[in-house]
């Protein structure tokens, strides 16, 4: 956009005479960048602050700096001053714990889809239930106990002795 369109932008639409006045910019100056079609990012900035415009918008406007290169330092920043709160429901979101985002399977075949509208065809998983033990069996702890010492030599072993 150029000087002339942005300054219809902004609250009043004022002229380049007025911007400059009210921005307290030289006025001769800022009627020479008007017919050049554009002005310094100096003058922007002044201008934008003058009419409480933020000056980070002025200056994607008129094209001195990129909406990437604003977004890759907001994130950063924006992220050290979100609250616990903000973080955990932006991670929710992106979590999604049915896993919708990750597959996005409508109408290809062959692909899981999660739509709960799906009727799973029978060939398509198989389903194994784990036996359940039985309750009346007996439960030995020292079968599931790791022994981390070696064990003791028995009466016939080479190591065996009297102990006296």
């Amino acid at each position: 956009m150029n000087i002339k369109e942005w300054l219809t932008t902004l609250p009043g639409s004022p002229s380049v005479s007025q911007a400059a006045d009210h921005a307290e910019v030289s006025k001769a100056t800022f009627l020479r960048h008007e017919k050049k079609g554009e002005t310094t990012a100096e003058y922007a900035i002044k201008i934008a602050r003058a009419y409480n415009i933020n000056e980070v918008q002025a200056l994607l406007d008129l094209g001195f700096i990129e909406e990437a290169a604003v977004l890759e330092i907001a994130v950063d920043n924006a992220l050290g001053f979100a609250k616990n709160s903000q973080l955990w429901v932006e991670i929710s979101k992106r979590a999604d714990p049915e896993a919708r985002r990750l597959f996005r399977a409508e109408g290809n075949p062959g692909v899981i889809d999660l739509d709960d509208d799906t009727i799973a065809i029978e060939d398509d998983a198989q389903v194994f239930n784990f036996p359940i033990p039985d309750q009346e069996e007996e439960f030995e702890p020292e079968r599931y106990v790791a022994k981390r010492k070696r064990s003791e030599p028995a009466e016939g072993d080479d190591d065996y002795g009297s102990g006296a």
